[in-house]
């Protein structure tokens, strides 16, 4: 073997070194600043803000005046829209985070933001009572077409 061949290939093994160190450091960096994250999210009509933690968890609620003039029903709404708008903004940090320490088009990247948004859970989206009224309306459409003899 050729002492240029050699000389690359030691150079590709040094450059897959930094590139580890530079993933193990980024892996202790990731957790440390995302532990310390916490994001406010507001309902549209800013009745309602909670406190979010990177894994989606709701660490505060405040309600604001106009929030006692909401039904219970809107009220509910306001919650889980407040609760929806933090999550969002926590996992756009949290991605801003391991993009910046990892990268998010690399394996270990993708990883990283797999176990956070499991952590998180399911995505809040529409609330029971909004999908019970949907169901309400599916069973309350006319029948389609009755054949005789069917």
């Amino acid at each position: 073997m050729s002492d240029r061949l050699v000389e690359e290939r030691l150079s590709r093994i040094a450059e897959q070194v930094a590139q580890a160190q530079r993933n193990h450091e980024g892996t202790e960096r990731v957790p440390e600043q995302a532990d310390s994250l916490e994001v406010e999210g507001t309902s549209k009509g800013g009745e309602v803000t909670v406190v979010v933690d990177a894994a989606g968890r709701v660490r505060d609620v405040r309600f604001a005046a106009a929030s006692q003039a909401l039904s219970s029903a809107q009220l509910s709404e306001a919650v889980m829209e407040a609760i929806d708008t933090g999550r969002r903004t926590a996992a756009t940090k949290i991605r801003a985070i391991v993009d910046r320490h990892i990268g998010v088009d690399t394996g270990l990247g993708q990883a990283m933001l797999d176990a956070y948004e499991q952590m998180a859970g399911p995505k809040v989206g529409v609330t029971r009572r909004a999908e019970r009224s949907e169901e309400s309306k599916k069973r309350s459409a006319p029948p389609g077409l009755v054949f005789p003899g069917m």
